[in-house]
């Protein structure tokens, strides 16, 4: 979600950077339009400490993590100092924080990864069940909000009426079960129609080439570097 390019009226590059998994090389930088100091999501560089500032924390690029504890203590996570749970392509934590699920937009608890690499979002206060409950060996998974309404549905081998691999994704609902369970989301947070193609999320039938990275990391990535582009196009592209 960083921006690598900023390019002038004439579409000419007057800044350039080259980013890595937790920091970046700024190849090209000075005329009129100076430095470009925004990081990852709420960040800002501080070129006197070459420390980003993470509103509650400053984040330190040359070893990917924070300089301080975190200030919710183990809330955020076992790793105090890691930053994004060690997956910043993947996952933003805007307040230097809590991770925050990038299509929900709410807090991270844990993710839950099945046999295949699927990963998918636990809020926090929320749990994990198969679906339906009382069948502990069904291949469906449910993330649950804190009042049980669902987060995420995995469907690993589709169902009836879509066999393809596919996962869902709710705003929180009224509670538990299809009666209880919030509206539908794509991709980039988008409320859709249930049984629209967006809000079936496509997954894999087997343990690929990525491992357990899963493929909701790669569409987090794909959507945070959609929501930069849309606040800022001189960001991932010439300027108009």
């Amino acid at each position: 979600g960083r921006p690598e390019v900023v390019a002038n009226s004439a579409n000419q590059p007057v800044w350039r950077a080259k980013n890595y998994a937790f920091h970046r090389e700024v190849m090209q930088q000075g005329g009129s339009f100076g430095a470009l100091n925004l990081g990852f999501p709420g960040q800002y560089y501080d070129a006197e400490t070459n420390l980003y500032y993470n509103w509650h924390r400053y984040y330190d690029p040359s070893t990917g993590r924070y300089t301080q504890a975190d200030p919710i203590g183990l809330a955020g996570g076992v790793n105090t100092y890691g930053y994004a749970v060690s997956r910043p392509t993947a996952f933003v934590d805007p307040n230097g924080l809590q991770v925050i699920d990038p299509i929900t937009g709410v807090e991270v608890g844990r993710f839950i990864v099945d046999s295949r690499g699927n990963t998918i979002v636990e809020p926090v206060g929320g749990k994990t069940i198969p679906y339906p409950p009382f069948k502990l060996d069904s291949p469906d998974t449910h993330t649950c909000y804190a009042n049980g309404s669902n987060a995420y549905r995995l469907n690993p081998q589709g169902h009836a009426n879509n066999p393809q691999p596919h996962g869902h994704a709710h705003l929180p609902g009224t509670g538990p079960a299809r009666r209880g369970q919030g509206v539908s989301l794509n991709v980039r947070g988008q409320v859709v129609p249930p049984n629209s193609p967006g809000a079936h999320i496509p997954l894999r039938s087997t343990l690929g080439a990525y491992g357990a990275i899963g493929v909701f990391q790669m569409i987090f990535h794909e959507y945070v570097n959609s929501r930069v582009c849309a606040a800022d196009p001189c960001a991932c592209g010439p300027c108009a």
